[in-house]
């Protein structure tokens, strides 16, 4: 691990009992035509766009790509093309997988207003899926009887992380949070 990193060790090791561990990915790089390996996301520690894959599969499709000369391709194989709320979908199927239930609050946690993209979108497709959610600032959630909880002591069941890990590194503000 990098030195930075040591002081959140425990955290980033304790991996969390799904299964599959992986059920949704996106596409960080892929290799061009003389098959070198082109890097497009490099910061998968807080991935950006998540939730736009599809709109972006969609307008990269009506696109003229010199990398896929020669090569049949189709976004129709992409379920997430169809559907929106995919990505939203499997987050909560996630959890009623791992705790038996539904969620019945969501976050979104940033940290100091940073990292906008796609929260607004985040946030209104759980409200569209039935579960109450709103962006929260890391530093306003604690721990209490082992639950995430807001500042009104509303507890929360889906945190998705829309922040960079490195603003939290010795952060004593969201020491509650990453605890909970």
């Amino acid at each position: 691990m990098f030195p930075a990193y040591k002081n959140s060790e425990h955290l980033t090791l304790n991996l969390p009992d799904h299964s599959p561990l992986v059920r949704i990915f996106r596409l960080d790089g892929l290799f061009d035509g003389e098959g070198v390996y082109q890097i497009l996301e490099t910061n998968t520690d807080c991935p950006g766009g998540v939730i736009q894959n599809g709109l972006a599969s969609q307008l990269w499709a009506d696109i003229e790509n010199p990398l896929l000369a020669g090569v049949e391709h189709s976004i129709d194989f992409q379920p997430f093309v169809a559907d929106a709320d995919l990505f939203l979908k499997e987050i909560l199927a996630t959890h009623l997988q791992r705790v038996g239930r539904p969620a019945s609050r969501a976050a979104i946690v940033t940290f100091k207003g940073r990292f906008k993209n796609e929260v607004a979108k985040m946030v209104a497709g759980l409200n569209r899926l039935g579960v109450p959610a709103e962006e929260v600032d890391a530093a306003d959630l604690s721990r209490r009887d082992g639950q995430l909880v807001d500042k009104q002591g509303r507890t929360i069941d889906v945190a998705y992380n829309k922040l960079d890990l490195r603003d939290l590194i010795d952060e004593p503000l969201v020491d509650e949070y990453l605890q909970a």
